[in-house]
């Protein structure tokens, strides 16, 4: 079994990080919720795409650093879409 080390008081991470870190983990997680929904795995996504691998899936759904193309691909496979709004200064 491998340990997780807690990092997070010995690694200083930039303001940046979590700013996109956060919106990332959130669409990967409704990405997640649709699939569920829709009760597809990743590779009946794949298929779903031309050209892409499971790789590619894997990183969007696991909120890696994926492309925004791959992205765009698999919320267009679930009949999602992305939808961008002001932010509330006050909740940031």
């Amino acid at each position: 079994m491998i340990k997780k080390r807690n990092l997070s008081g010995l690694i200083k991470f930039p303001d940046n990080y979590y700013r996109l870190k956060v919106p990332k983990q959130y669409i990967s997680e409704q990405i997640c919720l649709a699939m569920d929904e829709k009760k597809l795995n990743l590779d009946e996504i794949m298929k779903q795409i031309p050209g892409m691998d499971i790789e590619e899936v894997n990183k969007v759904t696991a909120g890696e650093n994926y492309d925004m193309d791959s992205l765009l691909k698999v919320i267009d496979a679930l009949d999602l879409e992305l939808k961008l709004v002001r932010k509330n200064k006050e909740n940031v």
